[in-house]
């Protein structure tokens, strides 16, 4: 298994090559990741059984909410530029009673998510109302964020932080954001086996792993039955194979360079580290000896205060001191020495 997507991406699972291979998927496209932003947002967009059945089966399972009629509000699909990395691919449906979902897949960090996930839901509150509009008008607004992160502090899946109103004057409806931290599906595995995960969780498994893995030839649950059946009908759809093909050729690329940049961040660390090493060591013999040199010539103790000494005034103890015999005047002739 495998922890960031800079690792997931470029390399596939084995379930999908074995697929290409056998000749499942006629087609010799090469392999989407599960977690490709475009292709995520192509399996839950459509008005077709299946992709209506996917967002509220998958919005229910995470969130414990039961939308029904949902319409999705930005079902198109991004045009990607070549090295186009920084989009968002999300999903803004809504259901029969109004309440507002939005949904995406997060597959890397840049420090400042959290941030920008609570402007995503005080921006879907206040579009709500116009100037004038009555508040009481407000309907619930939640935001569910699937992410190729762990959480900061807990070890759990799914994670939902709710907005309370404290006063009973405000509208009586809900706002929440739900996390699905997908490398959590790891630790739960360990624990339970694979065999033994329920419907979301074989989900997150999917997503993790990106394949069924473990899962082939066994009870897989709707919400991967599905998935699967998106991702195969991803690669009949030019135009959006093209889309969700040309982001993650950005977002590999971007990891990559990344990675490259770290690795010579690394070695040019070492690198200095042991040059600064070596001064060190030589600027600590250098004082030992001053210290040894001081103490024969003054017969005194002259550590403490040689240590404190600055490199010009440690380079120039040697031309001072065999000129003055007196200490108090060596010091003072040091320490007058501009640093």
């Amino acid at each position: 298994m495998t922890l960031k997507y800079e690792e997931l991406s470029p390399k596939m699972s084995e379930e999908i090559l074995l697929e290409e291979n056998r000749g499942d998927v006629k087609s010799s496209k090469k392999p989407i990741s599960y977690t490709n932003d475009v292709f995520f947002k192509y399996a839950l967009r459509g008005n077709d059984e299946d992709s209506v059945e996917l967002r509220e089966s998958l919005t229910k399972a995470v969130t414990g909410i039961d939308c029904h009629g949902t319409v999705v509000e930005n079902s198109e699909l991004p045009v990607i530029a070549a090295n186009q990395r920084g989009i968002t691919v999300d999903l803004l449906f809504v259901d029969e009673d109004e309440e507002i979902f939005n949904m995406e897949m997060q597959n890397y960090t840049a420090g400042n998510e959290y941030e920008r996930f609570w402007y995503i839901l005080t921006r879907l509150i206040s579009k709500q109302l116009k100037k004038g509009d009555n508040p009481k008008n407000l309907k619930g607004a939640h935001l569910i964020v699937i992410w190729n992160e762990k959480p900061r502090e807990v070890e759990e899946l799914i994670k939902t932080y709710l907005m309370q109103w404290k006063n009973e004057d405000m509208p009586e409806c809900t706002t929440t954001i739900t996390y699905v931290y997908l490398p959590v599906i790891k630790k739960i595995v360990e624990e339970k086996g694979v065999l033994n995960l329920n419907d979301i969780e074989k989900y997150c498994y999917l997503l993790y792993n990106n394949g069924v893995g473990e899962l082939e030839n066994q009870e897989q649950g709707k919400l991967v039955e599905l998935m699967v059946k998106k991702y195969h009908e991803l690669k009949e759809d030019i135009e959006a194979y093209t889309a969700a093909d040309m982001h993650q050729e950005n977002m590999d690329r971007y990891y990559w360079e990344l990675e490259s940049i770290k690795e010579v961040g690394i070695a040019q660390g070492k690198i200095e580290g042991k040059i600064e090493g070596k001064l060190e060591g030589r600027l600590e013999g250098k004082v030992e000896g001053v210290i040894k040199a001081v103490n024969k010539r003054y017969q005194i103790e002259s550590s403490e205060w040689v240590k404190g000494l600055s490199k010009p005034q440690l380079d120039s103890i040697f031309d001072v001191l065999f000129e003055e015999e007196d200490y108090q005047v060596f010091k003072e002739k040091i320490e007058g020495i501009v640093t």
